[in-house]
């Protein structure tokens, strides 16, 4: 099964070219938008360290989208030493107002004990949350870790495909394989 997290490289261009998603998709409060196409830009560009000053402003500020950025760049060493406690400082408070990308990344740290206790349970609250919200990502790893669940009852399975059928439906081209499998 193929879970969503941001990892590697290629994360990082997921990342880019999602952003724009992110800010039409309502996590941001209206009063902060304006950051949002800079944001997009210093990313784009990999000026991580002009990216990592605009987005502290704005997080500051209680900006959810800069928030997650912040954790973001602290757990993947981008334009900051990488500091996986910050990381999920700033990931917790950008879930707390909102972003349902920091919680399903939340989600990905307590499942895997990165910067945390490993904790199944709270992966589990964490990708619920972001996927009541609409997140397609989040459906897919909620679906890979309830087949992960043991025993595997029928009502799990059933609830897993549902996820990864949302998932696919919105283009996640993981939880199309995941649904085939």
């Amino acid at each position: 099964m193929k879970r969503i997290c941001f990892r590697g490289l290629a994360p990082i261009l997921i990342f880019a070219c999602a952003l724009p998603f992110f800010f039409l998709s309502g996590c941001q409060r209206s009063a902060h938008n304006e950051s949002g196409p800079e944001i997009h830009s210093l990313f784009k560009s990999h000026q991580y360290r002009a990216l990592f000053r605009l987005s502290r402003r704005k997080a500051l500020k209680g900006d959810p989208m800069s928030e997650f950025v912040q954790g973001y760049l602290y757990e993947h060493g981008l334009g900051v030493s990488p500091d996986l406690g910050k990381a999920v400082f700033w990931y917790q408070k950008a879930a707390s107002d909102g972003n349902r990308q920091a919680m399903n990344d939340l989600g990905v740290l307590y499942e895997n004990g990165i910067g945390v206790d490993r904790s199944v349970d709270r992966a589990q609250r964490w990708f619920q949350r972001s996927a009541d919200l609409g997140n397609p990502a989040a459906y897919n790893n909620l679906g890979v870790l309830l087949l992960s669940r043991r025993p595997l009852i029928e009502r799990l399975k059933k609830k897993a495909a549902r996820d990864f059928r949302f998932s696919a439906h919105h283009g996640n081209a993981d939880a199309m394989n995941n649904l085939g499998l």
